[in-house]
């Protein structure tokens, strides 16, 4: 879910008309995924289906809206596995300046969604000026997400932190914080999400930071609208909502214990999506990346009506907005989205990277951009997560793409680093005649190499479209060290400089 400031002067007019309207609005993602297990939730979540591609124009769709009978806001009783005692106001400091459903308090701000759908209010201790007075100073290299603590009295003062934050972790300076009822695993794994979104740009990294960007864990036996950011959005959301993204006004994104340490139904009822990932990419998107990178907001605004023109994302969440567009493509190209064989008002058959490329490049594209070295997600759902979320060592800040801990950085061309503990194997490559097969494997490829894939996504263009790539030519390595980086699987970690400049050893011609 996502929220922009648009200032208005009074609530009560507009409250009984937004409430009519609010069981028609898409909210969070967390809301959207609230269905009954069938077949399709537990289908593979990637059909190996090279042929499942789109028409060359499809017609555009009739109606984009989702269908009738689709349960888009739950019911506002608590969902199941929340029956533990729910903290009382009295489990509040008395310093943390926060509002009631009523209304905002002194330091509070009105607001309206993108679409105008649903009217909420958001307080703080923070000023209005000051929530949109960017800090002076940028994001860090470094993280401590492995040392829980208190919360530092100077972050407190900085962000104006409401006193129910009382533990605290941080990656790259941003803080991840939540109350003492959240278990320190929570933080760490929230802290691990944030390092691997914003490793890979650090003008992405730094603007997050520059507007107070920051993460909170809800506790399992908490409400939403505990969190102060969140307090005024009134009662209703605690029944449909256990995560939200960090806008202008509300700089923070949230996501549920239980989702995030993977307790599974029924604690999560939202147990088949990350929902951490798709709601710290709104963050990753609405303070980082609209402001970082020059024309991506335009283009990934271009690219979601193109998609809706050419009949591609009907009745999913991918096509409510440009907004959710580019989370679920998050969560698509980094393998970690629910599959549906039909598409079913929230998910298709697009759940993986591959089948993300296949069915719509540009989107593929405008995602890749925010991760160009090629970190791999470790997901929730992955046996031993934990533990390799918190020793996970990630490549920073293209095109550098240095690992952490590195004391020197690989050349701009990302080529992959020579073995330390004996000398790379150096062969000599005979050149090979061009191949007979310098073909394309797919009608659009032409088009895709205009757009720049050849390069960006070489993984699947050198070997489907090598024709339009130009690299039919000769068979051969173009650095010694190749077939020693192929062994060490390079080739698919690296894969853009490697299916270029090692094809002979990567088996690609």
């Amino acid at each position: 879910m996502h929220r922009r400031k648009h200032s208005t002067s009074a609530t009560s007019r507009r409250k009984r008309a937004v409430d009519s309207r609010r069981a028609k609005a898409v909210g969070d993602k967390s809301e959207e995924v609230d269905k009954e297990a069938s077949d399709d939730d537990e289908r593979p979540l990637s059909p190996r289906d090279d042929d499942s591609v789109p028409a060359v124009e499809p017609p555009a769709p009739a109606s984009l809206r989702l269908p009738q009978d689709v349960e888009l806001l739950p019911g506002f009783s608590a969902p199941p596995g929340f029956d533990e005692p729910l903290p009382s106001e009295d489990d509040k400091d008395e310093t943390d300046n926060t509002s009631s459903a009523e209304g905002p308090t002194d330091g509070g701000a009105e607001h309206v969604n993108f679409e105008g759908l649903y009217y909420t209010t958001y307080a703080d201790n923070n000023t209005h000026q000051e929530i949109h007075t960017p800090l002076a100073d940028l994001a860090t290299s470094s993280h401590s997400c492995r040392v829980v603590r208190s919360v530092p009295a100077a972050v407190r003062r900085q962000l104006g932190l409401s006193h129910f934050y009382q533990r605290y972790t941080e990656a790259y300076g941003i803080p991840v914080l939540s109350s003492a009822r959240v278990p320190d695993a929570a933080l760490r794994r929230a802290c691990y999400i944030v390092r691997f979104l914003f490793a890979d740009v650090r003008a992405v990294r730094d603007s997050y930071r520059r507007r107070r960007g920051r993460v909170a864990v809800i506790g399992r036996a908490e409400r939403t609208t505990q969190i102060p950011e969140h307090s005024s959005l009134g009662p209703a959301w605690d029944g449909r909502a256990r995560g939200l993204g960090a806008t202008e006004s509300a700089p923070v994104c949230t996501i549920g214990e239980e989702n995030l340490l993977n307790y599974g139904y029924p604690a999560d009822r939202w147990h088949t999506e990350d929902i951490g990932l798709h709601e710290f990419a709104h963050g990753l998107h609405l303070l980082g990346a609209r402001y970082a990178l020059p024309d991506w907001e335009r283009r990934l605004e271009a690219a979601h009506r193109a998609a809706l023109r050419r009949g591609l994302w009907t009745n999913t969440y991918a096509a409510t907005n440009h907004i959710e567009y580019f989370a679920e493509g998050v969560q698509k190209y980094h393998n970690v989205e629910a599959y549906s064989q039909h598409p079913n008002g929230i998910h298709n058959h697009v759940s993986t990277r591959r089948a993300l490329l296949q069915y719509d490049p540009t989107l593929h594209q405008l995602v890749a951009e925010i991760f160009p070295c090629g970190n791999t997600y470790i997901s929730r759902r992955q046996g031993g997560f934990q533990a390799a979320s918190d020793s996970a060592r990630l490549k920073l800040e293209y095109p550098s793409c240095r690992l952490e801990g590195s004391t020197t950085q690989p050349s701009p061309t990302r080529r992959p680093t020579e073995g330390t503990t004996r000398a790379p194997a150096r062969r000599t490559t005979t050149a090979r005649p061009p191949s007979v097969a310098c073909t394309d494997g797919h009608h659009y490829c032409s088009s895709w190499a205009r757009a720049g894939y050849c390069r960006s996504n070489a993984g699947y263009m050198t070997v489907h479209c090598r024709r339009s790539c130009g690299v039919c030519g000769q068979c051969a390595d173009r650095n010694g060290h190749c077939a020693d980086w192929a062994r060490r699987g390079e080739c698919t970690a690296n894969p853009g400089y490697m299916l270029q400049s090692c094809r002979r050893s990567c088996r690609v011609c």
